[in-house]
């Protein structure tokens, strides 16, 4: 009777075994990290780029006693640059998953000189290919719908009169001054 119930207990523990590393390759297997890489979708044209990852520590460094980005404020593309930033770092703040995912990972920030102007774009790779649907969700809770976008979707949010667009693609999050960059950085 005790050598049937080992053999019982025996099989049981096989077949639990087999099922939690079925369970633990399928989560695995869709946690994986985007294989794209984000330098490959900043613009050629891009006049400086800055990599950080800590961005709330980079905005508050920038934003602080910092007398080469203050005289760079005295450019209204760049006092637009730093409000839109200062936006999206309050936001990110406000949603712990969004902020556990940019904790410790590579955000870059492109500068793209237009004639007078100097366009902006902030890409960062997510962490795991399953993150999609958590930016989706927040994207559409926190930004407006852009309209004039069939191709992908993209939103938007208005600081100073300033629209910022955001989207999502391959594991790449995109945040455009402009949707020509934002297509061009897709591409």
């Amino acid at each position: 009777m005790v050598f049937l119930v080992k053999k019982i207990g025996f099989y049981l523990f096989i077949v639990a075994s087999v099922a939690v590393a079925i369970w633990g390759y399928l989560r695995l297997k869709e946690s994986k990290a985007p294989d794209t890489s984000v330098l490959e979708h900043i613009p050629a044209n891009v006049a400086c780029v800055i990599e950080t990852k800590k961005c709330s520590e980079l905005v508050s460094q920038l934003t602080r006693q910092n007398l080469i980005w203050n005289s760079l404020l005295s450019n209204t593309s760049m006092q637009v640059a730093q409000n839109g930033i200062r936006f999206l770092d309050s936001l990110v703040n406000s949603s712990p998953e969004i902020s556990d995912v940019l904790s410790d990972n590579s955000v870059y920030w492109a500068f793209i000189k237009k004639e007078k102007i100097t366009e902006h774009v902030i890409l960062f790779k997510v962490k795991e290919k399953n993150n999609e649907e958590l930016f989706t969700d927040f994207f559409s809770k926190v930004f407006s719908k852009e309209t004039s976008v069939a191709s992908f979707d993209a939103f938007y949010f208005t600081n100073n009169k300033q629209k910022w667009l955001v989207s999502y693609k391959n594991g790449i999050v995109y945040v455009s001054s402009t949707l020509v960059l934002c297509k061009i950085s897709w591409s």
